[in-house]
């Protein structure tokens, strides 16, 4: 046995399962190497880097279209949806003008409409008026026509009196 408590042949052992895993590595190292120097050789190398590039830019470039088809396909679905909104907004406008006009000759009949009032007003006031100094009148009238009544009445009774005066 030896100082560390491994044997020789245990060291022996150890070291040529060492020997072996990098006589291995060294191997694969090795024909990973010539591999890549015959495909570079060989152009298969350049070969398979222009195939692998080709799909990814064949799958990048149909993506991209693909975007751009549902990109056309929105864009068209905007104008559709632009062009329904702008035949909404010019019915809006129609119907705005339309009340526009309207509120205009409203407004001229308004006018004309508040003209008419204040002239049935005026008239009003003057019939007023008018329906004062005849009801004035009348109750002049009326005292006159009272006072002439009473006037009579007198004249009756002054009358009868003298008809009885001479009658005895």
């Amino acid at each position: 046995m030896t100082e560390d408590g491994k044997s020789w042949g245990e060291k022996s052992k150890h070291r040529f399962r060492e020997i072996k895993k990098k006589t291995e590595e060294a191997a694969k190292t090795i024909s990973k190497g010539v591999g890549e120097a015959t495909d570079a050789l060989t152009g298969k190398k350049v070969e398979n880097l222009v195939s692998e590039y080709s799909d990814t830019y064949t799958k990048v470039a149909l993506g991209l279209h693909q975007d751009l088809v549902a990109q056309g396909e929105a864009i068209k679905n905007i104008q559709v949806n632009r062009d329904k909104d702008n035949n909404i907004l010019n019915g809006f406008t129609d119907r705005v003008d339309e009340l526009e006009n309207i509120a205009h000759e409203l407004r001229e009949d308004s006018d004309a409409y508040t003209k008419v009032a204040l002239g049935l007003r005026q008239d009003l006031e003057a019939q007023g008026e008018a329906i004062k100094n005849i009801q004035v009148n009348r109750d002049k009238d009326s005292n006159i026509l009272n006072g002439f009544t009473d006037r009579v009445d007198e004249l009756e009774s002054k009358a009868h009196e003298l008809r009885e005066d001479s009658d005895a």
